[in-house]
């Protein structure tokens, strides 16, 4: 007869009693979870009993990840993608069925990738059942929702988007809950009023202002300030974009012909189109920006500095646009080196602070900004402002004081610093690039109209300590700096 090995009591390690022990009570959750949902599968609104099970399997989940991944590594939920199910029951049949595949997974890595997926999705759904109960709970929240998504007058209509925006925080808007209620003529009404003329316009514009901030004035702004404006209205767009999405999915899964998408997306416009604006908007949108209360995170802060970074490569997208070149590279160097600095640190500073910088992107993308930094463009520009420093005399351009050919000198070596950093970047990645060839003592520059225009810009807003605003305007940043 033979007998099954016993196994010594020091072989059984704390590491693996932990694991199965959460994986008991794992297994323990998620056979009540599928109960659950065969009892209450088909109600309109998901049960608080659902809601606490899927809260629970969440730390579960996570508690369970940190046993079989890495120990030191802090495990952050994945982003929710766009194609998730609006209604819960959905949502929850995605979540079953994932839990089922993870029980048929045997390697390590591919049961830390749906652990991690199933943490973060069950996060997702509590977070989105939750804010869905407390909203159907809120009769004045009812009424916004009601003027979001069947007000006609458009200063109410944008109004109603950034009070429930503000109220939300860093949460998407939910109308599933309310769409639910609502009749098939409201249903109907919301969902055509995302594709009137109008509404479309007006969203079309703050994507064209998110693009272009400095078009949102009639004055000069310094490209600093417009970060915050820009950071606002993209901030706008994003939930007007996701409020569409939304109401799309919903028509399909209640049998309703969703609209047409007029809407532009992304953050460039294709070559060769251009947006036709309607003026009346401008205080609109302005007043919008203004009561739009956002919380920035040093995450955010790094991602405004990242889309800074990537504006180096977009000024080159198309057609060469000097301006957005000179603003990003002003930009970032503002960001990155403190005003405090002396003159002498500063572009030493500033060089360290881009290479580390440059880390966030992939080698492709150095590689493209190392071709955009060595073609025609680039030199000429260099060429002209070089010429200007010198002391030269352009016949387009009134002859400078010393003030303003100091600018000028301030902007060259700020964008020289930028791109000798990209090479010192590449070469921590053992990759050489041959030096930027142009010569500076070129005698004949026939300079652009971008290039002189680039000129004119960089001494009316990098050439004065303070750039003078109306008073409309000013109290306009005034409030953006008190809701940052």
């Amino acid at each position: 007869m033979t007998q099954t090995p016993v196994l010594p009591n020091w072989f059984v390690t704390n590491d693996i009693r932990d694991k199965a022990q959460v994986k008991y009570e794992l297994n323990y959750l998620e056979g009540q979870l599928n109960k659950y949902f065969e009892l209450y599968n088909g109600l309109v609104s998901c049960p608080d009993e659902i809601t606490s099970l899927c809260a629970r399997l969440t730390n579960k989940y996570l508690d369970y990840l940190k046993l079989i991944g890495d120990k030191n590594k802090s495990y952050s939920f994945e982003p929710l993608t766009t194609d998730v199910p609006l209604t819960w029951g959905a949502q929850l049949t995605l979540i079953i069925n994932l839990m089922e595949q993870a029980h048929t997974v045997f390697s390590n890595e591919e049961k830390i990738a749906a652990t991690h997926k199933l943490a973060s999705l069950n996060h997702h759904f509590v977070q989105k059942n939750q804010t869905a109960a407390t909203l159907q709970n809120d009769k004045a929240l009812v009424k916004e929702f009601s003027q979001l998504l069947l007000e006609s007058n458009l200063k109410i209509w944008l109004h109603s988007l950034v009070k429930l925006t503000n109220q939300n925080g860093t949460k998407s808007i939910e109308i599933a809950p309310f769409f639910q209620q609502w009749s098939i003529e409201q249903r109907t009404m919301a969902i055509a009023h995302c594709s009137q003329a109008e509404v479309v316009n007006l969203i079309n514009s703050i994507f064209f202002y998110k693009l272009y901030p400095d078009k949102l004035f009639n004055e000069l702004i310094h490209p600093e300030k417009l970060v915050s404006v820009r950071m606002r209205l993209g901030s706008l767009h994003h939930s007007l974009e996701l409020l569409q999405s939304q109401l799309f999915n919903l028509a399909q899964q209640y049998g309703l012909t969703p609209g047409v998408d007029y809407l532009f997306h992304g953050d460039e416009l294709p070559q060769g189109i251009m947006i036709e604006v309607n003026e009346e908007y401008r205080g609109l949108i302005q007043s919008a920006i203004k009561n739009l209360k956002i919380q920035v995170t040093l995450e955010d802060e790094l991602q405004v500095t990242l889309e800074r970074l990537h504006d180096l490569g977009y000024a080159y997208k198309f057609w060469f646009n000097p301006n957005r070149l000179i603003d990003a590279v002003m930009v970032l160097q503002q960001r990155l080196v403190k005003e405090e600095t002396s003159k002498e640190n500063k572009l030493v500073l500033f060089h360290e602070e881009m290479v580390i910088l440059y880390s966030h992107l992939t080698t492709t993308e150095c590689l493209n900004l190392y071709g955009y930094f060595a073609n025609n463009d680039s030199r000429y520009l260099l060429y002209t402002l070089f010429t200007i420093i010198q002391g030269s005399d352009l016949e387009w351009l009134p002859s400078l004081d010393v003030k303003g050919r100091s600018v000028i000198a301030d902007v060259f070596e700020a964008l020289q610093c930028v791109m000798e950093s990209l090479r010192i970047a590449l070469k921590t990645r053992h990759v050489s690039t041959d030096s930027y060839v142009y010569n500076l003592d070129k005698q004949e520059i026939r300079t652009g109209r971008r290039n002189r225009e680039a000129v004119f810009r960089i001494l009316a807003i990098y050439g004065r300590e303070e750039v003078t605003m109306s008073e409309t305007v000013e109290k306009l940043f005034t409030c953006i700096e008190e809701t940052t």
